[in-house]
């Protein structure tokens, strides 16, 4: 656990917001190795994501773990999160999410941070931002990160569309969902584009660091 990186800030408004971190494909692209345990800054992708959303203060977070279910929970031990396995990751993000979605206590939550685990330039600051938009919008509309015009991760989902996550399958993600609810979608500009930088390749790594 890398206490250097947690502000131990106070004024953290996620309570209400169950987060899923979707982390659980083998990234073919990135080569022999799983890119979410790449370093940057001295630190894996993944646990800089975790970090990230605890500094964030969520009621929950729920990492769906695949193709390396163990080390990643050797990784993240000691930061409470809680470790969702899904065993047909093959399958697709769709599955995933449908699993992570599944674990969700929908009587304790008003809404669910879905966050890809290959994010490294997160930062603290933005996903706040989206948190607070999610409460300024009543809690009943989806928020989106937007940077220069694309949209981003994490997205807050109000947990009135929960079956909905439950039943994306396959490589479908939560476009799928955001689609069929766009009347209800609040984008929120951002100035920061770790809500975009995912990590694919190796090249993509290159420049990938970032203020958590």
């Amino acid at each position: 656990m890398s206490d250097k990186l947690l502000t131990g800030d106070d004024d953290r408004p996620g309570k209400a917001i169950c987060a899923i971190v979707l982390a659980a494909g083998e990234s073919k692209r990135f080569g022999q190795s799983n890119k979410l345990f790449a370093e940057v800054v001295g630190v894996p992708i993944l646990e800089r994501v975790v970090v990230v959303l605890s500094n964030c203060g969520f009621g929950e977070i729920i990492v769906v773990t695949g193709a390396d279910h163990e080390d990643t929970a050797s990784l993240l031990d000691g930061y409470g999160v809680r470790l969702v396995r899904n065993l047909n990751w093959t399958d697709g993000m769709g599955s995933s999410l449908a699993i992570g979605a599944a674990a969700v206590d929908e009587s304790r939550f008003a809404g669910v941070s879905v966050c890809l685990g290959d994010l490294p330039a997160l930062e603290t600051g933005v996903v706040l931002e989206i948190v607070r938009a999610f409460f300024d919008e009543a809690k009943s509309r989806i928020v989106v990160p937007v940077y220069e015009g694309a949209r981003g991760h994490p997205v807050v989902f109000p947990i009135r569309v929960i079956s909905d996550l439950k039943a994306l399958n396959g490589d479908q993600g939560a476009k799928s969902v955001i689609l069929k609810y766009r009347e209800s979608v609040k984008e929120v500009a951002v100035e920061s584009e770790g809500v975009l930088k995912d990590i694919d390749t190796r090249m993509d790594l290159e420049g990938g660091g970032g203020s958590v």
